[in-house]
């Protein structure tokens, strides 16, 4: 039986036809797929490229930073010289005038203005968890000892306030801490070492009396101040609850 080669054609196209229409889901979903994949990997690309980016700069703040904390610890020992000194004149005029020849006459050292700043930078761009306590708690000593000095100059504080003497030796206690804190961060700034220590010994913190050629021992209340500190067996920082 013959059969008509053109009706043949047509029948072949029409199966071509309905299998295309058959598998045209499963392709246009292929297709999706295949796009989405592009599109995922793309992504990906440009967020690894981004957070490489941003990795790099934060490197590079970090290391400008790093750079200049030696910078902003010589501040912060400067000051903390100028503190204990100036305490010792605190001392003098009090003796002549109690109280009111303090809020007269005497005039505390002022924290560097740039210090907190350097300060605060430090601790937004490092992830050393040593450092972090560190800095921080050398930040908070500072406020401290430049809140409690500008105290003896207060009118309202002095009005009435008793043990001044004994308050100033606290505060030189606290510089030479201040002191020995600062001491402690400089190889870490310098690149010498991976990480600053985690605690500050007794011994440091008495020993920069010494290093800054203040006689301890010729002031009966510092004397005493020091020799309670000493007698505790513990690091001066962190202190224990």
């Amino acid at each position: 039986m013959n059969t008509n080669p053109c009706i043949e054609f047509c029948h072949a196209v029409q199966a071509v036809g309905d299998w295309l229409f058959g598998w045209q889901t499963l392709l246009a979903g292929l297709i999706a797929f295949g796009g989405a994949l592009w599109t995922v990997k793309t992504i990906r690309a440009q967020i690894t490229q981004a957070d490489s980016q941003e990795a790099n700069r934060l490197r590079r703040r970090f290391q400008a930073v790093r750079a200049s904390l030696p910078l902003a610890l010589a501040a912060a020992n400067e000051y903390s010289r100028a503190v204990i000194y100036g305490l010792e004149e605190a001392k003098t005029l009090y003796r002549t005038g109690r109280n009111q020849a303090l809020v007269s006459g005497w005039r505390p050292p002022s924290l560097p203005a740039d210090l907190s700043k350097e300060l605060r930078d430090f601790l937004e761009t490092t992830d050393d968890e040593a450092a972090i306590k560190l800095v921080s708690e050398l930040f908070r000593q500072l406020q401290v000892l430049s809140s409690r000095i500008a105290s003896l100059t207060d009118p309202n504080k002095m009005k009435d306030r008793i043990a001044v003497r004994m308050n100033i030796a606290e505060y030189q206690l606290q510089a030479a801490l201040v002191h020995a804190m600062t001491d402690a961060l400089y190889p870490f700034s310098r690149g010498e070492v991976e990480s600053p220590p985690n605690q500050i010994e007794r011994k440091a913190v008495l020993g920069i009396f010494n290093q800054i050629g203040l006689d301890a021992d010729a002031d009966t209340n510092l004397r005493a101040r020091l020799k309670t500190f000493r007698s505790v067996d513990a690091p001066a920082w962190p202190r224990k609850n």
